[in-house]
Parts: C-alpha cells; structure tokens; sequence
C-alpha cells in the first residue's frame, strides 16, 4: 500500500531466495538503481522530485535470515539502509527475535496487532452480504475465534460451508469449528498476557491449563514474576490487593513443592496439578490489568550467578586442599569471608609481598 501510495516500483525478496552477504550486494545493491517500463511511462508528477523513478525493496521475513546460506546477510542489510536512499521495507513475523535487534536499530519500528474479533466481523459480513450468505454474528464470532482471528480461514470457513447450505447456524458453525481450530504456538510474553485477562476468566479449565503447557518450564517463572505487578479487579482497597497477593503467593509456593516433586521423582503425572497451582489459580485470583513492562524471569540470572559462585568455590576447595580438609560449604561460609579479608587488605595497603605469601599459604596459584 505505501509503495502503490507513492508510486513506487517495489522490487520484493522473498523468503526462499538466498540473502547471504555475497547475493545481497550482487543482486540487491546493483537493482536498487535499475529502472522498469512502468516508470518510464509515468508522468513528471508520478516521480520524485528529482524526477527520477521511485523505487522501494520489501525484505520479507528478515527475521527467518539464518544458518550457512544467509551468512552475513543481516549485516549486508544493515550497510545498504545506511548507504541507500531508496526506502527498504523489512517483514518480520517475530519482533523479539534476537536477530531483529541490530535490525531495529535502523528501522522505524512500525508494528501491526492482530485484528479483533469485532474488525474481522464486520468485514466478513459484509462478504457474506454481498455472496447472498445468511449467517448471524454469534456463529460469526466462534468461527472466528476457532481460526484465532486468521481472516483467510475465515473464508475459507465461510466458503466450505456454504457449498451445503447459504445459511449457517450457530450450532453448526460451533461444531464445525471445534473440528477445524487452528492452534498457534505463542510467546511467553502473549501467554502472561491472557494468564491475568479478564477474558480468560469465561474460557474452561482445559483452556487455561493449555496456556501452562505452552511452555511448562517457563510459564510459572513469568507468572511468578509478574504477579505482584498486576493490579486485580476483584480487590477495591489495599487490603484486599494484600489477600490476593497473599493467596497468590501460596498458591505458587505450593506448586514450587509439586515441581521439586516432579523432578527428584521423574512424576511427569503432577504437572495437570502444578499447572493448577502455578498458572490457572493465580491468574484467577490476581485476575486484572498489569502494570508495566512484562520481562523475563530474573530467577533464571540469578541462577546463572549462583552456578557461577558455586564453581569458584569448587575451584578454591580443590586448589586449597593440600592445607585444608573442609567441605565445600564449610569453606564459604567459614573460610572464604576471612580468606577474602587477607587477599584484600594487602592489595589496598599495597603489601605484595604479604600478599604472596598468603596465596602460597593455600595453595592458590591463579586468581
């Protein structure tokens, strides 16, 4: 639409051709400037102001640039938006790909939501008045809904239906489309979302569980997270923003036990009952509006720092036990605070030659 706005010839790369550096400067750099019969037969007021053709290249799916075959590509990419002056509109299906964030950086970030169910409604009965299709908005709705607001599933739907029949019931509509629901992975950053929505609260238990087993390892460490963030509807005072906390929070301390459980025993059975405790019951209890940015689990760096510590400290065990016999946790908390103290002090004071000796003293021979 913006390049028909301008008049401009778009010139598109699509995912199944190779965009690796070398393509990208041999085809991509040397077309930019190329010229078509369409634009030598528009007028003056259809070009630029230079009076030269416009020209646009549409990226799609950059964020699917990977592996041998696009080596180099993203980089390439990013030299021709600094170098060019012809627009390039780059496609992307996942904004929070990694790959995307040098990308982004020298992009105007132009993002599109998914259309609501009341958008895709009336546009599709409109078809259906223009096709001579009888079909009412409730049975509209689940169809819509079924095809996770996929508008050309939709007609597909709608087109299916009406070989047997021009009039669509709501009973039909909904067994119909229990049989043809499209189900589409999502993010953990979408599922938190309908974990605290409002609107999950009228979906069933089967539903609100299938948004746990979305990714089980993940989703009670998000909804751990967030939930002191969210602001829940049923609460009028701070009072009861403090119950549903606190119920909240008993709720997943309970589930920390079922995943202890699960793991030192292989009990892959619990996880209906941990996605219960950790998903489906906080999200009903602490169901509401969150408040800020969504962000990712600060359990998992905090145990990377914990990983860490913990191999240091196995490697001063080992290095120190010629002069010591103490276990690895005798020696953190009883040895490594003075031990720091007499490494510490003689560097501030400046006394290497103590500190040597020191070192020597338990054996550390690399700091």
């Amino acid at each position: 639409y913006a390049c028909h706005w301008r008049s401009a010839q778009r010139n598109e790369i699509p995912l199944p051709d190779t965009r690796s550096k070398n393509s990208l400067q041999t085809v991509v750099a040397q077309s930019l400037d190329n010229q078509t019969i369409n634009g030598m037969l528009q007028t003056a007021n259809q070009r630029g102001k230079d009076g030269q053709q416009l020209n646009a290249l549409l990226m799609d799916e950059v964020d699917g640039m990977a592996g041998n075959e696009d080596r180099g590509g993203m980089q390439e990419l990013v030299a021709l938006i600094k170098s060019t002056k012809t627009p390039i509109i780059c496609m992307c299906n996942d904004r929070n790909s990694q790959k995307i964030r040098t990308l982004s950086n020298y992009c105007y970030d132009l993002r599109f939501q998914r259309p609501r169910v009341e958008q895709i409604r009336g546009a599709m009965l409109s078809v259906a008045c223009r096709e001579g299709i009888s079909i009412k908005p409730p049975a509209l709705d689940v169809m819509i809904n079924a095809a996770n607001h996929d508008i050309r599933q939709v007609l597909h739907h709608m087109y299916l239906w009406t070989i047997r029949d021009r009039t669509v019931s709501y009973d039909q509509a909904k067994e119909d489309s229990a049989k043809a629901e499209k189900h589409m992975k999502m993010s953990p950053f979408e599922v938190i979302r309908k974990v605290f929505a409002p609107e999950t609260a009228k979906k069933t238990i089967t539903d609100q569980m299938g948004l746990f087993f979305q990714d089980y390892s993940l989703m009670p460490l998000f909804v751990q997270e967030m939930y002191p963030k969210v602001r829940p509807y049923a609460a009028n005072s701070q009072l009861k923003t403090l119950d549903c906390l606190a119920a909240a929070a008993e709720s997943i301390s309970q589930s920390d036990l079922v995943d202890k459980r699960i793991r030192s025993s292989q009990s892959w059975g619990l996880l209906q009952l941990q996605g219960m405790l950790s998903t489906v019951v906080p999200g009903s209890i602490m169901r509401g509006a969150l408040g800020g940015q969504i962000e990712f689990p600060s359990w998992l760096g905090k145990r990377s720092k914990q990983t860490k510590c913990e191999r240091l400290l196995q490697e001063i065990s080992l290095h120190s036990r010629l002069t010591t016999s103490v276990s690895k946790v005798d020696l953190g908390l009883d040895m490594v605070p003075h031990l720091h103290k007499s490494i510490v002090r003689p560097l501030v004071s400046e006394q290497r030659v103590y500190w040597e000796s020191i070192v020597s003293g338990v054996s550390i021979d690399r700091v």
